[in-house]
């Protein structure tokens, strides 16, 4: 029986080494899988605000147009085809040659006026005519 718990004692002290080898490989493993987590989760941060800060657009204050509507002027809408609505929506509001206009996507343009539409680019039209823009230029 003392050569049994010799040999089961021998054996022991021979895992000991192996297994506290395997738990620093596996601790090294988890600290650098924590390591790359964090970075990437550092990163997936990092790149929407950066891409954000990078990409300024004119404050609807500024411009007087909402958000993803650009302010065109009439000259250049009417060096572009027939357009008529964006002339009358500026001569009721504000007047000043610019309107807010959003081009709609093609399918849109070919499925309302079809392939032979006389206005290359089909546009929702708004004047450039703000609340907040009046109140700043009133002082308000």
């Amino acid at each position: 029986m003392s050569r049994v718990r010799a040999d089961s004692t021998t054996t022991r002290a021979a895992r000991t080494p192996r297994r506290a080898k395997r738990s620093t490989k596996m601790a090294k493993r988890l600290a650098s899988t924590l390591t790359l987590a964090a970075a990437l989760a550092v990163a997936a941060v990092a790149v929407p605000a950066a891409t954000a800060s990078a990409d300024v657009s004119q404050t609807p204050v500024a411009t007087g147009c909402p958000t993803g509507t650009p302010p065109l002027s009439l000259a250049f809408l009417a060096s572009q085809g027939p357009y008529q609505l964006p002339f009358r929506l500026d001569a009721a509001g504000n007047n000043n040659g610019i309107i807010c206009a959003h081009a709609v996507p093609e399918a849109a343009r070919l499925a309302h006026c079809g392939p032979d539409c006389p206005v290359p680019v089909l546009y929702l039209f708004r004047d450039d005519d703000s609340s907040a823009q009046r109140s700043l230029e009133l002082g308000r």
